[in-house]
């Protein structure tokens, strides 16, 4: 996935003056090349565009720094999790150590497998994180990131629902944390929303429909 059709998409993103790469794939014929919101495109061009003195010229051309770049946003987000995670566990450093970060399934997804997944459950961590320290509105639009980064992050808005309403007893705070969550997403995916490609590659592709079965 990241060699032949992650890569590529990030690298055509980037070097075509930042044209929409959803749209583009899909009309070559490419349906499967990034079925993730412009979240996840923007983390991974973010490092690409930084380090593009390194990187070879060619969108559909992956060398060792197409690689390492792709690993960038995963690391950021992979120590950015253990922080959290340790603030939770303060007396619990050591299996936090052990169980998280030094897990080989980890380390087999993250860093060999190459997925993603690590991007979008970074925010929406930090989104919990802020939320239970009464931060709403950015632990919202945290949560709305992490939902533009992968679809199955919906999946936790109604158990984040349920809490807010146990605290706060009151519905207006489920339909702010949905407003605002519904925003956020809108906002970072304006870009490429009326795009036939984003709509087909993004919101109606097979792998969504596996959040609701």
């Amino acid at each position: 996935f990241l060699t032949k059709l992650f890569i590529p998409f990030v690298n055509f993103f980037v070097e075509s003056g930042f044209r929409n790469p959803y749209e583009f794939f899909y009309q070559i014929g490419v349906t499967k090349a990034f079925p993730y919101s412009a979240t996840m495109l923007y983390a991974l061009a973010i490092p690409r565009m930084v380090l593009g003195y390194f990187i070879p010229v060619g969108y559909q051309l992956t060398s060792i720094w197409h690689l390492f770049v792709a690993r960038v946003p995963v690391l950021m987000a992979d120590i950015g999790i253990l922080l959290i995670l340790l603030s939770w566990l303060r007396t619990k450093e050591d299996l936090v150590i052990k169980y998280y970060w030094s897990s080989p399934i980890l380390f087999y997804i993250n860093y060999y497998h190459g997925q993603l997944d690590a991007i979008p459950i970074a925010f929406l961590i930090a989104a919990i994180a802020l939320i239970f320290k009464k931060r709403y509105i950015f632990g919202y639009i945290l949560l709305g990131l992490a939902v533009s980064a992968k679809a199955n992050v919906l999946a936790s808005v109604p158990f984040l629902a349920i809490y807010l309403f146990m605290v706060t007893q009151s519905w207006f705070a489920v339909l702010n944390m949905s407003s605002v969550v519904l925003l956020a997403y809108l906002i970072f995916n304006f870009p490429f929303l009326l795009s036939n490609g984003f709509r087909q590659m993004v919101i109606f592709a097979g792998e969504q429909a596996r959040v609701f079965n």
